[in-house]
This record gives C-alpha cells, structure tokens and sequence, in this order.
C-alpha cells in the first residue's frame, strides 16, 4: 500500500475514499438501526454534521488541527448522521453501529491514541468506529491518516506505527470499501437490527449496546451461496476426472440439498460425507462441559456453539502400518460452528504439524493439528471468527482448477500426509486463502443496486 504525503491528501478525493459516498453508506447503517431498534419511541432522534454534535467538547480545537477543515476526512464527518437523545441534545450512549462496532465517537475516544503515547508516529491513526464489546481490550476500526485506509485492530498493543504496508497484524482496507461491505451484509440479514424495549420495560442495560443488533447464524442467503460453492467444487472434480437423526441445523440443511458427488474424495484424504457409513457427530459432553469430545487438543478447547459435524471425514488409517486410532476417527474438515456462525469450518488432522504459517505468511512455532490450515485471521467486518465453509470450498476449487490438487477418477487425488507440505515455505500459499469472509460480489447483489440503497438516505 502506498501512502500519499499528508499535503497529496488533503482535499483530493481518492477512489477510495469518496466522501459523500462513504457518508451515505455509513447514514444508511445509522438509520436502518435506529429505525429497526425503535431508536424514536426512545426519545431519540438523527441529526447530521459530526462537528457541530461535538462543537462544545473541550477537544474540538486540536480534532480542527488534526483533520483539516478541507480534507476528505472533514467532508465526510460534515455529511455523518448522529443519533442524539432529544432530551439532552447530547449523542446516545447506547447505540451501535452494527453488531461488533459503535458509530463515530466523541473526539476523546477518537484521538486516543494521540493522548496515549508520545510518540509521534502514532499520532498517525485515530479511532473511526470503536469496538462494541466491552468484554474485549480491542480498539475497533482504526484509521491511518494518511491515506484513510483502516484495519481492525484487536489491542492497540499490536500497533506497529510505521506505514501499513509494514503493519503484519491484519489486513487494511480502503473505509469505503469496509462500509459497502458492512451494508451487503445487512442487506442479505446477516446483521440485523433489535428492537429495544419500551422505556418502562426492564432490561441489562450493560448489555444494551451490542443488543441493538443480532448475528444471525445462518440463513437461506448462506444456505444457498455455500450450495453454490460446493456445487462449484463438485463441477470442477467432476469436469477434471471424473441422515442421521443427530444430525441437525445447517449440517443437515446442507447435506440434504447438496448434490451427491460421483466420487469418494474431495481433498486430498478427505472422503464425501457418507451416510451409509456415519462418523460420530462432535458433541459436547454436558452444559457445564461445552467444549468437544475429541483427541484433538486444539478443538478440545473450543467451546460447542450450534450443531456440529465431521462433513469431509479423513481416510480411516492414514498410515497403512498402522490400526486406526481415536485421532483418525475424528480426522477430517469439521463444521466447527463459532458464536453466531453455524457454517465455519477446521480441518483436523490425525497427526500435529510443528509449526504452521498463517494468513500473513508469518510462521508460528508451536504445534497444530490442522486447525490453523486456510484461516483468515481477523475480520474486519465481524468479530474473530473461524473460515466459512463457503470461502474454503471456493479455495479448494482454486486448487483444483490451478492444477496443484490432482484428480483421479475417485476424485482429489492424494492422502492426508499432503498437508505436511503446510510447512514448506514455497508451498505455503497453497494453505492460506485471501477471500473475505462475506465478499458481496458473489452475494448476486448488483453494484448497481447500491445507488438505490444511498439514495434513500
């Protein structure tokens, strides 16, 4: 990434970051929360021009210094709607943005960082969009003012305050494009608004923040788009060669509309869910026990959400010296289901890799069994969660079509010590994937459609 000087930047409006854009995009996320969470019957109303909302705070005068009044930035703060508490002519304190993010804050929160350190390198960044969860030491969407790129930054501690290009901890976006992303996201009800109670109702107030919006974990949007994909991947073999009862939730509404393959194997080791010869569905033991009943010590410490399932099982008896092993039976790719996702995956591998690469190309020195294969580290567009298996299913059918997974007549040639290799450096590329968790230009959404969207609002 490339930063412009601070001069280049001021006043250009850069493809990426075109201001009334961007505040019509963030507006349409304000109202449709404060419309769907009943933001009125609170005595609660939207008001435009972040400066003038928080032309009183004894911080306005260096927020003036810091982002110029002719900057794209200041554009697009002018045009931000604000929800305000109609009694007190003061910003509403218990409103997010969406799920994991709050809107715009007070100049304090955002020049944080400048009250934090002093090292001027970091007053280079402001907070944009704090983070929502107050169980977290997290930051949020942190902005680099330079060219009004961001990234979500877990622990501020991890901030390296050089240029972006040398920031390995996660990926930085262009802020429109976050924002588009986070629109499509609650168009296709992955996100969406809570209605709040009436003013005399009881409710936990400390969780009222993160309850103006829900994650759904799934739905018939991601129902069909991982079909999609695997149908995809399913071709792709096909073109290159050639229920049980405990089973329950997106597992089972996806097992029973899949297409059936005409082959056994669809990795490297890997075999096509069989139900005529079931693997036993992870569970956990008790509610005071959530996490699985498993041999492998990375999933043994993940805590059970929603219905799991074992759904490309390993070959049984990877090494044919060997009996089958308890690691063997629960080898395979597992819909490992995360808080508020029903439909994210990990690999589990009957043997432990020394030391694995992650997304960034960064090598960890510390055993895996598999677990940290295809991951895509944080999100910027929801809170940590585990790969899809829609992103990994359209990796894999890169793979196949790239020419690195061979296919044979019974489908992905290969066995499971093919992902020994995850430690070559050369081949580390072959692990890892760069497909957002939720892309919406394979949401069947039309770009198009956007300008309908921002009109409104």
């Amino acid at each position: 990434m490339s930063s412009p000087s601070v001069e280049e930047s001021e006043g250009e409006e850069s493809p990426d970051f075109d201001a009334t854009l961007c505040a019509a995009l963030y507006n349409r996320l304000i109202h449709i929360g404060f419309e769907g969470s009943n933001r009125s019957q609170h005595n609660e109303r939207v008001m435009q021009n972040w400066f003038e909302v928080y032309k009183d705070d004894p911080h306005i005068a260096q927020c003036h210094e810091t982002i110029p009044s002719e900057s794209p930035l200041a554009s697009f703060l002018r045009q931000a709607a604000i929800i305000i508490d109609s009694t007190t002519g003061q910003p509403s304190t218990t409103t997010g943005l969406v799920h994991h993010l709050q809107p715009l804050p007070a100049q304090e929160m955002m020049l944080w960082y400048f009250d934090m350190s002093d090292w001027e390198a970091m007053h280079e960044y402001i907070i944009i969009l704090p983070d929502n969860n107050t169980d977290k030491d997290c930051d949020g969407l942190i902005m680099y003012l330079e060219d009004l790129s961001v990234c979500y930054m877990r622990n501020s501690y991890d901030l390296n305050p050089g240029m972006p290009d040398d920031m390995d901890v996660t990926r930085w976006f262009g802020f429109q494009e976050v924002l588009m992303s986070l629109n499509f996201v609650v168009e296709v009800g992955k996100f969406r608004p809570v209605p709040r109670p009436l003013p005399e109702a009881e409710y936990n107030s400390l969780l009222d923040d993160t309850r103006t919006w829900e994650v759904v974990p799934w739905n018939e949007f991601i129902l069909k788009e991982t079909l999609d994909a695997s149908d995809g991947l399913v071709e792709a073999i096909t073109a290159h060669e050639t229920h049980n009862e405990e089973i329950k939730g997106f597992p089972r509404a996806f097992l029973t509309a899949a297409k059936q393959p005409p082959f056994k194997y669809i990795a490297p080791g890997l075999t096509i869910y069989d139900p005529a010869h079931p693997v036993p569905v992870p569970k956990a033991p008790t509610q005071q026990t959530p996490t699985y009943t498993t041999p492998n010590p990375d999933l043994a410490l993940t805590v059970a959400h929603h219905d799991a399932l074992i759904l490309f099982p390993a070959e049984r008896g990877h090494d044919s010296s060997k009996q089958a092993t308890d690691s063997d039976t629960d080898a395979g790719l597992w819909i490992c289901p995360d808080h508020g996702w029903a439909d994210t995956t990990r690999l589990s591998l009957p043997y432990a890799l020394p030391f694995y690469f992650d997304h960034t190309g960064r090598r960890f020195d510390r055993p895996s069994y598999g677990t940290q294969l295809w991951q895509h580290g944080d999100c910027p567009f929801f809170t940590q969660h585990s790969t899809r298996l829609v992103t990994l299913l359209l990796r894999w059918k890169e793979l196949v079509e790239e020419g690195i997974w061979n296919v044979g007549a019974d489908g992905v040639e290969g066995e499971l010590e093919f992902y020994r290799q995850a430690g070559d450096p050369v081949k580390k590329g072959w692990f890892s994937l760069e497909e957002p968790c939720f892309g919406f230009e394979r949401s069947g959404i039309e770009i198009g459609r956007l300008e309908e969207f921002v009109e409104e609002y």
